[in-house]
């Protein structure tokens, strides 16, 4: 092996294979250590020795007393969801204002006569920001449709449908639905 050519060993372990990836210094032909790599698995010991009696692979068990999305309250998940229905929306118009507000600076550095490559960075921007738009509005509908149907789900929950949360919900609906629609034309 040539000097400063990278080389690498491979030690096994009862359950364990570890990978030394090292190199031969060019001047002193000495091997310097750049990292191990140990891995861990009784499947190693499984292959290596056979199926020990009794001995099986552990499996994943989930912990079904922790709630995930599925297992939360309807009450939560529509507030969570109404928070990011609003959050989408605000975003997209920020974005919006942003949009508009590059154009009038644009326009005014024309009508000014500015140089043009304080224009072309000027219209890069606005390039940046028309890219974020498609992306914002994207994950608006998304969130509209997901809010509707988790509203639809648990049309029949009394005390959803009663509830504080779906009653924001509602008006956040109402509120979003119609401008988005303007937007989208």
């Amino acid at each position: 092996r040539r000097h400063g050519e990278p080389a690498a060993s491979c030690r096994r372990g009862q359950d364990s294979l570890t990978f030394r990836f090292h190199c031969r210094s060019a001047y002193t032909n000495v091997f310097y250590s750049l990292f191990d790599l140990k891995l861990h698995s009784p499947y190693i010991k499984q292959k290596e020795v056979g199926l020990v009696a009794g001995w099986e692979p552990r499996k994943a068990v989930r912990d079904k007393t922790k709630s995930g999305p599925a297992q939360m309250d309807p009450k939560k998940q529509v507030k969570i969801k109404t928070g990011v229905l609003r959050r989408s929306y605000k975003e997209f118009l920020s974005y919006e204002k942003e949009r508009s507000q590059q154009e009038a600076r644009i326009a005014k550095l024309k009508s000014d006569g500015a140089d043009q490559a304080d224009i072309k960075k000027q219209e890069e921007v606005l390039g940046e920001t028309l890219a974020m738009i498609p992306g914002a509005k994207n994950r608006i509908h998304s969130a509209l449709d997901d809010l509707n149907a988790t509203l639809t789900d648990y049309a029949d929950d009394e005390a959803l449908v009663t509830s504080k949360e779906c009653e924001e919900a509602r008006a956040a609906l109402a509120d979003i639905e119609p401008l988005v629609s303007v937007y989208d034309e």
